[in-house]
C-alpha cells in the first residue's frame, strides 16, 4: 500500500505518501501538506507516525512529521521543505540528522 485513505470534510480522500510533503499537529486535529493544498483531520499524530512508512516519514518535532525525501536543507533548529521552514525539537534533532542526512 502506498497510499494513506484521510477522512475529512466529509470525503475521503486518497493521497499518495509521496505527495505529503509534512504533517502538523494542531491538538486532536492534524494537517497533511500535499502539492494540491491542505487536508485537516480529525486524528492523533501519535496514532499516525505508527501508520506512516518509517523509511520514508519521521517525527521532527512534537508537532510535526516529515517526508524524509521533501528536504532541501538544515539550517540551525529548522528544515527546510520547498518554500516552509518546520522546526526541529531538540529531542529528535540527533535521530533526524542521521536518517534525513
Amino acid at each position: 500500500k502506498d497510499f494513506l485513505t484521510i477522512k475529512a470534510d466529509h470525503k475521503l480522500y486518497k493521497v499518495q505518501y509521496q505527495d505529503i510533503r509534512f504533517v502538523e499537529g494542531q491538538r486532536e486535529y492534524v494537517s497533511f501538506h500535499t502539492p494540491t493544498g491542505r487536508i485537516t483531520a480529525l486524528m492523533s499524530l501519535k496514532k499516525l507516525e505508527e501508520n506512516l512508512p518509517s523509511e520514508m516519514f519521521i517525527r521532527c518535532h512534537k508537532s510535526y512529521i516529515i517526508n524524509k525525501t521533501m528536504v532541501s536543507a538544515l539550517e540551525g533548529n529548522s528544515l527546510a521543505i520547498l518554500d516552509k521552514s518546520i522546526p526541529i525539537g531538540q529531542s529528535y534533532k540527533e535521530r533526524v540528522v542521521q536518517e534525513v542526512f
